[in-house]
């Protein structure tokens, strides 16, 4: 008992210091630091465990009995409180966060149904702490302003020493080796593997670095090589879900970089592009020379591995089939209540072919059938019209805001957003915490782009809506 009471102390002892700690970076003007700690947490974590159920309890996966939690709902919520504290409460919203609003309330709704249907609590808890990963994270992001992502090389600190991690962890997936750390309250057992989400988050923050870096007017060949460094990883992630993400994303900013208002943005030279190119060249072939070296045998092409595991394969073929017959199986639920859907937490037997068994899930791995599982038509459509809300005022913000770092910044998050919609059409993205926390971030920095200045001089003046409320 007395070690119990110990534990709760220091935790709420911490927690105070915590909250202590955002409140002075709300009053001093760096709320942006908050931010940059939320992300690079999130990078650790993905980086020393790729499957977010081998986080051990600890440090990362913090809990009390029976009460487990994830780091960046804690350090959210913490940082919720100081905002609070700080600025208090909101006090004026635009239509894009109200829709946001309406959509998280439904879950939350949909969250007492799953109860009320007798859903295991835990799993329904689970589900709903979206509303902390998405609500909370862009209501962060967005009350801070666009310029504060940008200065003192906030983004482009984090994007650098990310690279720095993703290049290492690309030499351990390509030489098929892991990390071991026993560190008490972290112990890591195959650190460094690139999976699906690590890579995601590593392309989310290339994204943001490539398009820092074409459209500033200094500093760009290191940030070029970086964000490169970091779209590179979803090459090695053997998953289809990351290549889908970043080849979206990447189509995305070819077409903005070939329209008009492009040549008014972009600094990058012919020569800096060369010399990125050249090294990622450097990087790829090295890729592929490790494994032959580790085991002295001749050279593969590069990426024919990963690209084979992520699309060929038996295993690829019982796992596409089987997901036929989760739809199938999804489909026949979501028929019986298609307006309110069943709740959080809904599960369902499938037959999964390879192991031949029957097996129960609660996910359908495509975004739009998990919700009118769980939500309904009536939650689905809160969230397209959201999401196109988010996705529509990012595309203004490139056209028309006449700062261009801060147009960047809104082409990025657009890029992000898109990309991932096409991924979660072949994956579930709200289970996985560390994907959720990333994109309520990008819908924040998407919604501050928004409500930014439309012109630099008027910036210093009335920067955000944000200033007076949250979002």
């Amino acid at each position: 008992m007395i070690v119990i009471v110990i534990v709760i102390g220091l935790a709420a002892a911490g927690a105070v210091g915590l909250v202590s700690w955002f409140v002075h970076l709300e009053r001093s003007g760096r709320a942006v630091q908050t931010i940059m700690l939320i992300l690079a947490l999130t990078v650790v974590d993905a980086v020393l465990w790729q499957n977010a159920d081998d986080v051990p309890a600890g440090l990362f996966h913090p809990g009390l009995g029976g009460l487990t939690l994830r780091l960046p709902e804690l350090v959210i919520t913490l940082a919720l409180i100081a905002r609070v504290i700080s600025r208090g409460g909101p006090r004026r919203a635009g239509l894009t966060p109200l829709l946001w609003a309406a959509f998280l309330t439904w879950v939350t709704a949909q969250a007492a149904v799953g109860l009320l249907r007798g859903h295991v609590p835990f799993d329904v808890f689970g589900q709903a702490k979206i509303v902390i990963y998405i609500g909370g994270a862009m209501a962060l992001a967005a009350g801070i302003p666009a310029r504060d992502f940008l200065a003192h090389d906030a983004l482009d600190r984090l994007v650098r020493w990310s690279a720095v991690l993703a290049a290492a962890a690309i030499v351990i997936s390509a030489t098929h080796r892991t990390i071991s750390l026993p560190i008490p309250g972290m112990n890591v057992s195959n650190g460094g593997e690139l999976g699906g989400d690590p890579a995601s988050v590593f392309v989310a923050l290339g994204v943001f670095g490539l398009v820092i870096a074409v459209c500033r007017d200094t500093r760009r060949l290191g940030l070029l090589i970086a964000s490169g460094t970091l779209l590179l990883t979803s090459a090695f992630a053997s998953q289809r879900a990351a290549l889908i993400s970043v080849a979206i994303s990447v189509a995305v900013l070819f077409i903005a970089f070939a329209t008009r208002r492009a040549r008014e943005r972009l600094h990058t030279t012919p020569t800096e592009l060369v010399l990125g190119v050249v090294v990622l060249v450097a990087l790829v072939i090295g890729a592929a020379l490790l494994p032959a070296i580790a085991k002295d045998k001749a050279p593969n092409a590069p990426f024919s591995a990963q690209l084979q595991n992520a699309f060929g394969g038996i295993g690829k073929a019982q796992s596409a089939a089987g997901r036929v017959k989760q739809l199938d199986q999804a489909k026949q639920l979501i028929l019986q209540h298609p307006f309110i859907g069943w709740g959080l937490a809904e599960s369902y037997s499938y037959y999964q072919p390879g192991p031949n068994d029957v097996e129960q899930t609660q996910l359908t791995h495509d975004i739009l059938t998990d919700l009118l599982l769980r939500t309904g038509l009536i939650g689905l459509a809160f969230f397209l019209v959201a999401y196109g809300a988010s996705v529509s005022e990012g595309i203004r913000s490139w056209r028309y805001n006449l700062d261009p770092m801060v147009a960047a910044l809104a082409l990025a998050a657009t890029a992000i957003l898109l990309g991932w919609f096409g991924k979660g059409l072949v994956e579930s993205l709200f289970e996985k915490y560390r994907l959720a926390t990333v994109l309520g971030i990008t819908l924040g920095i998407a919604r501050t782009c928004a409500t930014s200045a439309p012109s630099a001089e008027h910036e210093e003046h009335s920067t955000f809506e944000g200033n007076k409320a949250w979002i």
